[in-house]
Formats: C-alpha cells, structure tokens, sequence
C-alpha cells in the first residue's frame, strides 16, 4: 500500500469534484496483543485497521467521510457521496485546513520485542498468583503502532509513526460470596523495563481492591475534604477541558472560563500542562493536522491558554492553541502522600468517581468507587454506597496540597491533589 499515493489520488478526485480546499488523513493502526486468562498467559492475537477520513470545504460549506476502503472505487464513490454532504450542510467561514508543513515525526518504539511481552506477562501471572489470589481478571500487554499520514490541497504533508505497548488490566476481588466493584489500570510504555505488576500503581490497586471486600457505609452527610488519586484526576482533567477549555463550551459561549486568560482560576499550588510531545508515549500532530507544541494550561494557578482546534479558534475569534491534546502533565508538590493523609481530620481517598457530566457551572454529583474513609489522618476503611458533590471548579479553587509522588501513566504523568469542601454522605 503506498499510502502518498492514496492520499494524492484522494486530493485530486476531490479537486475535480470541486472542492476549493480538501484534506485527507490515512491512519493505518496495528495492534499485537497478548492476553491473560485466569493467571495464564493465554491467548495471542494481531489485526490492522486502515481508515482515510476526507475533508471537503467548497462555498464555506464541509463535508467529511470515513472510509475504510481505499482502492481507487471506493474512493471515488466517497467523493461523490461527500459532494452531497457538503451541499447539504450549513455555510460557516471558520471551516478551513491545516497550513503548508512538510514533516515526519517517529515517536516510541518503531518495532516489537515480542518476546519480551511473553516474559514480562508471564511473569505478571506468577506475581498475580504468588500475591494477588483473591483478585479476579484478565491482563491485557499489547504492541500498538499508529501510522497517520496527512495531505491537503495547501501542499501539507506530515508523517507521524506512534508505536508502544499497552498495558491494562480490569479486575475485583472475590472472597466466598463477597466481591467488589470492578476497578481498572494501565499505562502506555516505551519500553518493558519495569514490572508489569508496579505499571500504573497496579499493585496498591490490587491490595486496595481486596480491602474492599470489607467495605461499609459511612452512614452519615458532611462537607469534607477529598484526596484525589491519579487515576481519579485523569478523568476529572478531561471534563475540565470538555465543559470550559474545547471548542463546543467556547462556541456555545456557555464557558465559565471563556474571558478568564491571564486571571487566577485555581489555587497558586496548580499547574497543569498538556504536553503531547514531551511525555513518554507523545503525540506530534494535532486531529486537525497542526504539529502540536507543549504549552501550559494553567500555570500556578492563572489560566494560560485555552484548547481550540483552527475551526473553534477561527469561530469565536480567539488564538489556535498550540495542541489540544490530553497528554497531561501537573506539576507535583513538596509533601508525601502519607503526610497529606495524616493532615486529613475527616474525608475520603478518591480513587474512582462514577457520575453524570457535569453541568458546563461545573456542579457534579455522583458515587464514590474503589474510595477510602479517612479520619484523623488515617485511613480507617473502604466505603460503599458514598455520594460525593460538589462543584469541579472549586475543586481546584480549594486545593491544600498536591504529592511530591506522581503516577507516570506514559500518556500523563499526574500526583494526589488534597482538596476541601465537597459533600460526601451515605445513601
């Protein structure tokens, strides 16, 4: 497969139909996965996926289409299925492409070590079985390469090649008729250097997970503060961004956040930074066919910079962000995470939150999961049936403290944050 010549085939058929600009992106995906099946090491699997997604721009009307064929037939006749989409959609000035660039990126590990991911798996099993005899799951270490090559009619052609391993985990405890809820972890690597069993903070989970075989209510309401652990804060970052940073919040005008660039939005202790080409398993182009630079979302505390595609940037008539990427690096603190629990006098740890989007006020409601009772600066047991509201951005506003410990998950790399002021109560 010459995958320039598809994409210039692809770029002609649309200029002949009439597109006044036209983009095209081949994304040619493969994965080799070795999976776990009660602590054995049981099943080996490969597949490929090959997709082009084609823009149309003509009389400030877009169209795009998938394909998931890419011969010369099925390209033609998305073109002409795209013509009509085009036709059919709404007139908008801010439809536009990617500028002129010419650029190849590798990025991670360009071929397996297969045989490494048998051992390293294997021994993960044997780890599993040695120490973990009430955890139930299976283990998942895969190989994943991503090629994306894009091509417009503003003489752009960049190359990104993504390769790593994959590695996660879903699993709970079971002891007799007891049993948890189910938790999950998992990191993206360049390498197999370390022990599956440390990736991700697997092993804390596990021995958490099995804890909660013994989890009760708390059998009471309060307003308390909240350890939030990495794993928590990694979902918690990503609706920030969708309901005040990203294009359809700014676009909407909905965004609390929309003129607040350059104004304290978060406690001075907070810095958080989307860095898509500095952290482990990076990322070198942006969705919309930028090649996307580290910056600063919020930097002690004052909001840098928002997270606009061209298109949202060119609607509300603010700056293209430099990425807009989820590849999330905060700044770690000065104390140990025991230190920031023995300053708790009565909250929760955490771990997972499961609820409804947040309103775009940033008022949230919803179950505490996998989560910890914390009094008097110990952790005094696992709970069940919490509910935990509050208001995201207040989160943030009110942070106490923030771990010298992180969590490099390759994608992210993120602390503990201590907060205060949340309602936690009992159902």
């Amino acid at each position: 497969m010459n995958c320039k010549n598809i994409l210039e085939y692809s770029l002609k058929v649309m200029k002949e139909a009439g597109a006044e600009k036209a983009q095209s992106e081949l994304i040619v995906s493969e994965k080799q996965e070795l999976n776990t099946e009660s602590n054995k090491v049981k099943l080996f699997r490969s597949n490929e996926n090959v997709t082009l997604k084609l823009r149309f721009i003509k009389d400030n009307r877009q169209g795009s289409l998938t394909l998931n064929k890419v011969s010369e037939d099925a390209i033609d006749e998305g073109v002409n299925e795209l013509v009509k989409i085009t036709a059919a959609s709404p007139q908008d000035d801010a439809y536009d492409i990617a500028i002129k660039s010419d650029e190849t990126f590798e990025i991670g590990v360009t071929e397996p070590d297969l045989d490494k991911v048998f051992d390293n798996l294997n021994h993960f099993t044997q780890d599993m079985k040695a120490k973990f005899s009430k955890i139930s799951g299976d283990a998942i270490l895969s190989y994943d390469n991503h090629k994306r090559y894009i091509m417009n009619t503003n003489d752009l052609y960049l190359i990104e090649n993504l390769g790593y391993y994959d590695f996660n985990m879903l699993f709970a405890a079971k002891d007799g008729d007891k049993i948890t809820s189910f938790n999950y972890t998992g990191a993206a690597m360049t390498d197999l250097n370390r022990e599956l069993i440390k990736v991700g903070m697997m092993d804390g989970l596990l021995e958490q997970t099995i804890l909660e075989l013994d989890a009760k209510s708390i059998g009471e309401k309060f307003v308390g503060e909240v350890i939030i652990t990495p794993h928590c804060l990694t979902d918690l970052l990503h609706v920030y961004s969708g309901i005040a940073l990203q294009d359809r919040c700014m676009i909407t005008d909905v965004s609390v956040l929309k003129d607040k660039v350059g104004e304290q939005v978060a406690s001075p202790m907070f810095t958080w930074h989307a860095n898509p080409r500095s952290v482990d398993v990076g990322q070198a182009l942006t969705s919309d066919g930028f090649v996307a630079e580290d910056m600063p979302i919020i930097e002690k505390g004052i909001l840098k910079n928002l997270m606009l595609t061209q298109y949202g940037a060119k609607k509300t008539g603010r700056e293209r962000s430099k990425n807009h990427s989820d590849r999330y690096v905060v700044q770690p603190g000065k104390v140990t995470l025991d230190s920031m629990i023995k300053d708790v006098k009565k909250g929760i740890l955490l771990c997972r939150f499961s609820g409804g989007q947040p309103s775009f006020d940033g008022n949230f409601s919803g179950v505490a999961k996998n989560s910890f009772y914390i009094e008097n600066g110990e952790i005094r047991f696992p709970i069940s049936e919490t509910m935990v509201s509050g208001n995201l951005f207040n989160i943030f506003e009110e942070i106490k403290n923030i771990s010298s410990e992180t969590i490099d998950f390759g994608l992210s790399v993120l602390p503990w944050i201590h907060t205060d002021k949340t309602t936690i109560s009992s159902k």
